[in-house]
């Protein structure tokens, strides 16, 4: 799913000036937060209820889902100080990582599920158990905690573990690839844009320039929104039991509408009234 094909950021977007064109983005991610907060209400219900059943799995959604929307909102927040525009990166990278993983995690069984959540604890505690280790002190409950969840899971004890051995997600490159999402390969070259940028590489400059000509902010601000429609339809799928599609779909339209639209009264009015005083 994508925001733009390249003839509408040709056609439309490049005759807009930027803050127009942030302006509508921005427009678009208030209204997916009605929908969010509904999604969450439902799944706080769910983790809080004594009657739901639960399984390992569900703490990885719950935790999931609650850190890509915080990311999300951090975003937009960081948006609003002109200063802080050009580190938004930091945050969206985050956003795309937890919805790749998150994607590829919705495909598997409940059992599977279960797995990628228990070596997500058990990475947890055993990073706790190595720091003590340097301390000279490590504390038995780590161990016995990682005992209790390893138990009947094919990896190592706590002692000899790495981080390896505990994760269970493939690389990004893959996760693109099996995401369903259109041109995977084009959007793992968008998250190598991500990185490099948050890794302060001086070649960002040069990729930012060979992925498209527009300010920084805005390209995370239109992947953004491009990932929060991708998250907004797997929760209401694999965990809310559709009752929200309808919502869904409805905010997913009107947001397609608000960032393809033609140029409303306003924006042509300011793009004709900028043409004159260039005069």
């Amino acid at each position: 799913m994508v925001i733009l094909d390249r003839k509408e950021f040709q056609d439309l977007w490049n005759a807009l000036p930027e803050f127009l064109l942030r302006r509508r983005l921005e427009r678009a991610y208030k209204l997916i937060k009605p929908v969010i907060k509904k999604q969450l209400l439902f799944l706080d219900k769910y983790e809080k209820s004594k009657n739901e059943t639960k399984y390992v799995g569900h703490i990885y959604v719950f935790n999931t889902v609650k850190d890509f929307w915080d990311k999300a909102n951090l975003t937009f927040l960081m948006g609003q100080k002109k200063l802080m525009r050009n580190f938004t990166f930091y945050p969206v990278r985050t956003c795309m990582e937890n919805l790749m993983r998150f994607m590829y995690f919705c495909k598997k069984t409940q059992i599977q599920r279960d797995i990628i959540a228990s070596k997500e604890l058990l990475r947890i505690y055993a990073r706790l158990y190595k720091r003590e280790l340097l301390d000279g002190a490590p504390s038995a409950e780590y161990i016995k905690a990682y005992k209790s969840i390893a138990d009947g899971l094919d990896v190592p004890s706590i002692e000899y573990v790495n981080d390896k051995d505990l994760d269970p997600f493939p690389g990004m490159a893959l996760l693109c690839n099996l995401s369903g999402m259109k041109d995977p390969k084009k959007l793992y070259f968008l998250y190598q844009c991500l990185c490099e940028d948050a890794h302060g590489k001086v070649i960002a400059t040069v990729m930012r320039y060979q992925s498209e000509k527009f300010e920084p902010y805005r390209r995370a601000l239109m992947l953004l929104v491009m990932f929060c429609k991708e998250m907004l339809i797997l929760v209401d799928k694999h965990f809310l039991g559709a009752r929200l599609r309808d919502q869904v779909e409805a905010c997913i339209k009107k947001v397609d509408t608000t960032v393809k639209r033609s140029k409303s009264f306003y924006e042509q009015s300011y793009v004709f009234i900028k043409r004159i005083i260039k005069k």
